[in-house]
């Protein structure tokens, strides 16, 4: 029916991209054999439910919105899964976000692969053979621009451009992997990323006292970067364990800074693990769990060590001092 193999179809989550992506697919590939098999189902047992389905179907606006959107979710899942590593930094997050937005700008212009491939074997109102329904190219072409326009505005909501710029001169500043070989350059570097940094992270804001004193970090800021430098322009993680450990008597500003950089959340990957930690705790037949005890059993499989390695004298002296006891 089609050059490319059939897919299994996959039941998608309303707050997983990820498998939004692979139902898609799925249904993309097996399109053909849907469509003949829901006839199938309405011819040999006028099957009520079987016609409205296959109806909607053959319509042109679902194919080629199936095609529209796997087009959509693999920029968007590229972005996802790069956030989904546990080693990713926010060195990640603006050319990541910014490639994001350039490619559903490049799909708001024009077509993207996969939807080529469909508008090439759309012919004569017939897809694969199959004659569509509802033709109506207008709406589709309307349809499409306010999807791919919500989707950027979505991630633009999510990630704005003063707070993702906040972040890149954060990584500028302090992530030594990028400071130049020359100490010529290493001079003037990052100054300008810096004097926004000190804007934004030594004013007071409401209540908030400034977490940083802006005179002394344009006064240090030399100097930081000659130690990093010196000590073989370690990368962002490095950098900001040796600003945090090694040097934050020295650089107390930019130990502050550091320690800032390192909780900002870039990655998903803890999110995603208590979620199924959770679902593994409290499952259908543990349902009475409390939210205490949850948290305590959540806690304990996520710091847990190795049997071998456990402190059972430890742990005994421990519990025995925790209130009288009898006996033990």
């Amino acid at each position: 029916m089609q050059e490319h193999d059939l897919l299994s179809l996959k039941q998608p989550s309303a707050t997983r991209w990820l498998s939004l992506e692979r139902a898609v697919k799925g249904i993309r590939a097996n399109w053909v054999a849907l469509v003949l098999e829901l006839q199938e189902e309405e011819a040999d047992k006028d099957c009520p439910v079987a016609k409205g389905i296959r109806k909607r179907l053959q319509t042109l606006m679902f194919p080629a919105l199936t095609h529209l959107l796997t087009d959509v979710l693999a920029v968007v899942n590229r972005m996802n899964l790069t956030f989904q590593k546990e080693d990713v930094n926010i060195s990640s997050i603006q050319p990541v976000v910014n490639m994001t937005l350039a490619s559903l700008e490049d799909l708001m212009n024009g077509p993207g692969e996969t939807e080529t491939t469909f508008n090439e074997a759309l012919q004569d109102g017939k897809f694969c053979g199959i004659t569509l329904t509802q033709a109506d190219a207008q709406t589709f072409s309307r349809v499409r621009t306010d999807y791919i326009a919500e989707v950027t505005k979505s991630i633009k909501k999510r990630f704005p451009s003063e707070h993702v710029g906040i972040i890149a001169d954060l990584d500028t500043v302090i992530n030594a992997s990028r400071y130049p070989g020359a100490d010529s350059a290493l001079k003037s570097y990052g100054l300008e990323a810096l004097e926004r940094v000190c804007d934004h992270y030594g004013s007071q804001r409401d209540a908030a006292a400034p977490l940083v004193q802006k005179e002394r970090m344009l006064r240090d800021f030399l100097p930081v970067k000659r130690v990093l430098a010196g000590s073989g322009n370690p990368s962002f993680r490095e950098s900001c364990r040796l600003l945090i450990t090694s040097l934050g008597e020295m650089f107390p500003d930019y130990k502050t800074l550091a320690e800032v950089a390192l909780v900002i959340p870039v990655s998903s990957v803890a999110a995603e693990r208590g979620f199924s930690l959770q679902n593994n705790i409290k499952t259908a037949t543990r349902s009475r769990l409390s939210e205490a005890k949850t948290q305590r059993l959540m806690t304990i499989a996520s710091a847990a060590i190795s049997l071998d390695a456990f402190d059972y004298t430890q742990a005994s002296t421990q519990f025995k001092s925790m209130r009288p006891r009898r006996k033990v």
